[in-house]
């Protein structure tokens, strides 16, 4: 039988696990005991009142009780952005034109911005390559739904979800190489492994 209820401390060897599976990109599950332990603390202090509203997240786990083992997770985050800048892009467009000169002509932009700060967010959803049948990813995935709606008040009005992004099967980035990689020398799993623990000042 699956369930899915709220990581434990004896979850943390499954969950380390299933980081390593999950590849490059999948930021909020970074293959590092250490942080994945504070992440379970974090859900724990959530549950028992003792976590301020910026800590506040909730990890969940999918569970095969045959096999007593997790095998997959899932998580929301109550209030992004509240210790630290939570980055987005708005993808804009500008328009540069004179009827004098006979000119028109547009372009598409992104903007750095942090409009998402004190959202919810939905995150870290990542199902086991074995598992991903009987409709077990999209158990693990709205059961956060019910969650959320059977305790509203824990939760903001606007909520989020980051897409995964594209990566090959080499780990690289097209999106990293034609804009971040001209601001940091590094490669994309390295950026991103850095940023999965907090290690973001780069």
């Amino acid at each position: 039988m699956m369930i899915v209820r709220h990581a434990e401390h004896k979850d943390l060897d499954d969950i380390y696990i299933l980081a390593g599976k999950s590849g490059v990109g999948l930021t909020s599950l970074p293959q590092n005991k250490e942080i994945l332990s504070a992440r379970i603390l974090r859900t724990q202090n959530t549950l028992q009142g003792q976590a301020a509203q910026s800590e506040q997240g909730y990890l969940f786990v999918l569970e095969d009780t045959e096999l007593q083992r997790v095998v997959g997770v899932s998580a929301i985050e109550v209030s992004v952005g509240l210790t630290e800048p939570f980055y987005n892009y708005h993808v804009g467009k500008q328009v540069h034109a004179s009827q004098t000169l006979n000119v028109y002509q547009t372009l598409n932009t992104l903007f750095l911005s942090n409009d998402h700060t004190g959202c919810s967010e939905l995150c870290t959803l990542f199902l086991d390559p074995d598992f991903r049948k009987n409709q077990n990813g999209k158990f693990l995935s709205k059961i956060r739904f019910l969650f959320m709606a059977a305790f509203q008040d824990c939760f903001k009005n606007t909520l989020i979800a980051e897409m995964r992004g594209y990566s090959d099967e080499n780990g690289r980035s097209p999106f990293w190489d034609a804009l971040g990689h001209h601001f940091f020398d590094m490669d994309f799993a390295t950026a991103d492994y850095l940023s999965g623990i907090g290690q973001k000042v780069f």
